[in-house]
């Protein structure tokens, strides 16, 4: 797998290293998926927490067909509104 670099937000498009690969991605999906990673283990500093580049340059992160990961963010989210819905019940 080769290294992503979200350059910019420009049409949910990424572009992959030297080539202009287009993928499509799901804004939602790269959400969930990020927050998931451990990139929050990799934070350093203090008052302003940062992540070195290197660190995130070595992150995989898998990228399925737009369709997937529309079903992948569709269950999600009704994962998180059912663990709102408890979290209101307390």
């Amino acid at each position: 797998m080769k290294r992503c670099l979200i350059a910019r937000r420009v049409s949910n498009l990424i572009y992959i290293g030297i080539y202009w690969l287009l993928l499509k991605i799901n804004l939602k999906f790269l959400y969930y998926v990020l927050k998931a990673s451990n990139l929050q283990e990799l934070q350093t500093g203090g008052a302003m927490p940062g992540i070195n580049r290197q660190d995130v340059y070595k992150q995989k992160i898998p990228i399925p067909h737009i369709e997937k990961q529309q079903e992948i963010v569709t269950r999600l989210d009704k994962e998180m509104e059912a663990l709102e819905g408890v979290r209101l019940l307390r």
